[in-house]
């Protein structure tokens, strides 16, 4: 299963190749992943500009100007970044064509991933709502490390 270190890195490898492409078709060749891939994505992503490639926990967010999408990749899934008329693998549930005729394509054998939308900020998401500090930010330091400790042990008090 990708850590977050390596979805971190996908985020950072995809963020400067998407966005600010429009995206003109989506297409669901198997929806039954983790969650079904809701059958409405492939009209809200149509001509929608990527404005910004997010990563929250594990998840990957595709921030467009009518939404978001949200990735899991699972145990196995990945995303890559085709040529148009690249043969589709056996486990490519999902494909995005952009204007230039690239695609971006979410692969995933055990079909643990998930691909879901969002017209609301995403980090109210059911999934990602409850989801604790998020490890590289700033807030999460030796400080909130100690307070968090402090809550649940009182024996540290006395340290």
């Amino acid at each position: 299963m990708p850590e977050l270190p390596e979805i971190e890195t996908l985020r950072r490898g995809l963020a400067p190749q998407l966005t600010g492409r429009v995206i003109r078709a989506a297409h669901i060749y198997n929806a039954n992943l983790r969650w079904k891939i809701p059958p409405k994505i492939s009209t809200l992503v149509k001509n929608a500009t990527i404005k910004r490639v997010s990563r929250r926990a594990k998840y990957l967010m595709f921030n467009l100007d009518t939404g978001t999408l949200i990735f899991h990749l699972g145990m196995s899934g990945s995303l890559r970044i085709f040529d148009n008329g690249t043969a589709r693998a056996k486990h490519d549930h999902f494909e995005l064509q952009f204007q230039d005729n690239q695609l971006l394509r979410f692969n995933d054998a055990r079909r643990f991933g998930a691909i879901l939308w969002t017209d609301h900020n995403p980090e109210s998401h059911p999934l990602l709502a409850k989801l604790g500090l998020e490890p590289l930010s700033r807030q999460c330091n030796a400080k909130w490390f100690y307070q968090q400790l402090l809550k649940r042990n009182t024996s540290i008090k006395q340290l």
